[in-house]
C-alpha cells in the first residue's frame, strides 16, 4: 500500500531542518509556513490515554522567502485556534525561537527502534503573533473543549487515519510473519542440532564403550511473575502465566534407560553440559573411593603423634597453625607412592580427610586442657588484670590486649602438658564464668509471693 501524500515519508523526507542552525536560538523570529492539516498526539499516564489536539504546516519560510523545512508540528494551542477553522494551504505567520528536540522510538520493539532511531532535531518553540495571511472573511469558530476539538479532527480525518491504520496493520503483519518465520527456522536448525548430536554421542558411546549417555527430555517451566503497577503480580500475557515446554538433557544407562542425573528433575540445557558434569561426579567419586581407601591403608595415629611432637615443642600452637605445619609433613610423608599408584587422588582432598580425622581428636585434647584450667584458676584473675591495666593508664580500646598478653604468659607458666593456645574468645568464656548471675527483678518477685498466697490460701 503506497502512503497518502500527506503521510510523510521520513525515509524520503530530505534533512532540511538543519538549516534551523544557521537561524540561530539566540533571538526570536517570524516565520510562514503553509497549513496542511489537523492531528492529535497520545500520551499514556497510569492506565489512561489523554488526547493533545496538534497542526502540521508546510514549507515554513523565514522573512527573506528561504525555505526552512518541509513540515513542522505544533501542538495546536489557543493561538492557533483563535484563527477559527484552517482550510488547507492557507497560509500562516508567527513568530517563534528555534530549539532542539529528541525524536524517535524509545520503546523495547527492535523493529521500531531500527525504523525510528533516536536522533537530535530541531523545531520552532512557543509560536506567538499567530495570524492568516491574504484571508478577510472571519473563519468558522472551532470547539472550546479539547475532547470535542479531538473528535472534530477525528471525524475530519477519518480517511487517512484508515489509510495510516491499514498501513500499520499490514506492517504488523509482514513482521509477524517474518518473526515467525525466523523462529520456525531456529527451530529447524535447533532440531537439527539436536539430531547431529545424538549421533554423535551414539558413536561416542560406542567407541569409548561407555555404559551412559545422555538424551533430551520435556521440562515445563513455570513463568516468574513481575510485579504490576500497584505492587500485585501480573503476567506480561494471559498466556505466560501457564507452564511452557522446553528441551532439557539428562544422563541415562545405556541398557536400562534408567536416569543416571538428571540435575533434580530440571535436567541441563545442553547434552554437552549434561555429560561434563556427570563425568565430573564420576572423576570427584573415584577420587573420594580412592583418597579413604588409602586412608584406611595408614596408621590412623600417624598424624596424631606429628601433632603431639609439635605440641610437646610449643604447646601454645593453634589449630590453625598446626594443620599449615601437617600439610608440608604430610606431603613428604606421601612421597610420590601417592602420585604413582593412584594418580587420580589429590594432595589437597587426601589431606582435608586425613586432618578430618585428626582434627577432632585436637579439638578435644584442647578443649579438655581448657576446662581443666578454668576449674584450677581463680575466677576474679581477670578482673585483676583489668584492673592493673586501668591502674598503669592503658588506653580503653587496649585494654583486651593487656588481659591476653597477661593471659598468655600466665599460661606459660603452666607446665607444658596444661599450655594451650588461647584467644579472645576464651576470656571471655573465663569473664563471663566470674559474673555473679543477676538478681531478678522486683515485678518477677512481686508476682511469685502474689502466687504464693494464693496458693496457702
Amino acid at each position: 500500500m503506497s502512503l497518502p501524500l500527506f503521510y510523510p515519508n521520513k525515509k524520503g523526507r530530505p534533512t532540511m531542518r538543519k538549516n534551523f542552525q544557521a537561524v540561530g536560538s539566540e533571538h526570536r523570529h517570524t516565520f510562514t509556513a503553509t497549513f496542511e492539516r489537523t492531528g492529535y498526539k497520545t500520551t499514556e499516564l497510569r492506565s489512561k490515554t489523554y488526547y493533545q489536539p496538534t497542526i502540521l504546516v508546510n514549507n515554513v519560510m523565514d522573512q527573506a522567502g528561504s525555505l526552512l523545512t518541509d513540515h513542522l508540528w505544533f501542538n495546536y494551542t489557543l493561538g492557533f485556534q483563535k484563527l477559527g477553522h484552517l482550510k488547507k494551504d492557507d497560509r500562516l505567520q508567527f513568530d517563534g525561537r528555534i530549539s532542539t528536540y529528541t525524536k524517535g522510538y524509545l520503546g523495547r520493539d527492535t523493529f521500531l527502534s531500527e525504523k525510528h532511531p533516536v536522533a537530535t532535531d530541531y523545531k520552532i518553540e512557543r509560536p506567538t503573533k499567530i495570524k492568516l495571511l491574504n484571508v478577510s472573511e472571519p473563519r468558522v469558530p472551532l470547539p472550546k473543549e479539547n475532547w470535542d476539538l479531538v473528535q472534530l479532527i477525528m471525524k475530519e480525518n477519518e480517511a487517512f487515519y484508515k489509510a495510516r491504520d491499514e498501513q500499520a496493520e499490514q506492517e504488523r503483519f509482514e513482521r509477524e510473519q517474518e518473526k515467525q518465520e525466523e523462529i520456525e527456522a531456529e527451530i529447524k536448525a535447533e532440531k537439527a542440532q539436536e539430531a547431529a548430536a545424538l549421533a554423535a554421542e551414539e558413536v561416542a558411546v560406542k567407541t569409548e564403550g561407555r555404559s551412559y549417555r545422555f538424551v533430551p527430555f520435556t521440562v515445563y517451566i513455570e513463568p516468574e511473575p513481575r510485579f504490576g503497577y500497584y505492587g500485585e503480580y501480573d503476567y506480561y500475557d494471559d498466556y505466560d502465566s501457564e507452564p511452557y515446554p522446553v528441551t532439557r538433557y539428562k544422563i541415562v544407562e545405556v541398557t536400562s534407560e534408567t536416569a543416571l542425573d538428571d540435575n533434580r528433575g530440571k535436567g541441563y540445557h545442553s547434552g554437552a553440559e549434561a555429560l561434563r558434569i556427570y563425568q565430573k561426579r564420576l572423576r570427584r567419586d573415584k577420587t573420594i573411593k580412592l583418597t579413604r581407601d588409602w586412608l584406611n591403608k595408614q596408621p590412623k595415629d600417624q598424624m596424631w603423634e606429628w601433632i603431639q611432637t609439635e605440641r610437646t615443642k610449643n604447646p601454645m600452637l593453634t589449630s590453625q597453625e598446626l594443620r599449615s605445619m601437617m600439610y608440608p609433613r604430610v606431603a613428604e610423608y606421601m612421597g610420590d607412592s601417592l602420585t604413582d599408584k593412584v594418580g587420580d587422588v589429590l594432595l589437597d582432598g587426601f589431606f582435608a580427610a586425613w586432618w578430618g580425622q585428626t582434627g577432632t581428636l585436637l579439638n578435644q585434647s584442647l578443649e579438655k586442657r581448657r576446662q581443666a584450667f578454668l576449674e584450677s584458676q581463680p575466677k576474679e584473675l581477670p578482673a585483676t588484670w583489668r584492673r592493673e591495666a586501668i591502674d598503669k593508664g592503658v588506653p580503653q580500646d587496649q585494654w583486651r590486649q593487656y588481659m591476653l598478653d597477661a593471659l598468655t604468659q600466665h599460661i606459660q607458666t603452666l607446665p607444658l602438658t596444661q599450655q594451650f593456645p588461647v584467644d579472645d574468645r576464651f576470656l571471655r568464656r573465663w569473664q563471663k564464668m566470674s559474673k555473679k548471675p543477676k538478681r531478678r527483678r522486683k515485678h518477677k518477685r512481686r508476682k511469685n509471693a502474689e502466687l504464693s498466697e494464693k496458693n496457702v490460701d
